[in-house]
């Protein structure tokens, strides 16, 4: 019985591997926040892009209503360019306005509105 040796007491081994699975975690989901806050700030659309998107679609019908959201959506689109063409106009689109019955657009105005728009 002398040859039999004792069996040794069990040894402890460090397992970090919770400490590595969070880590990576962690660091996985901070680059996914990053990748879509920088997404979401790439898809903002631009107020003149909303004002332009606008007047495209406004109802030439109803010209009281029309002159009222040109002159609301049209100052976004303001350049040095055609600052002249805008004021013009909107000073033609005022009789259009405070008005209960108004007529319709005149064609002249309407090519100007349309030249301005698509400028």
């Amino acid at each position: 019985m002398e040859q039999l040796k004792d069996i040794k007491a069990l040894v402890e081994i460090p397992d970090n591997s919770l400490f590595y699975l969070v880590s990576i975690g962690i660091l996985l989901l901070t680059f996914i926040g990053i990748f879509i806050v920088k997404k979401i700030k790439n898809k903002k659309v631009s107020p003149e892009k909303i004002a332009l998107n606008k007047l495209q679609n406004i109802n030439y019908n109803n010209s009281k209503e029309f002159a009222y959201n040109f002159s609301l959506y049209g100052k976004s689109l303001i350049t040095k360019v055609n600052e002249s063409d805008f004021f013009e106009i909107e000073s033609e689109l005022e009789k259009y306005k405070y008005k209960k019955q108004v007529d319709k657009l005149d064609k002249d105005l309407l090519i100007k509105i349309k030249e301005f728009i698509n400028a």
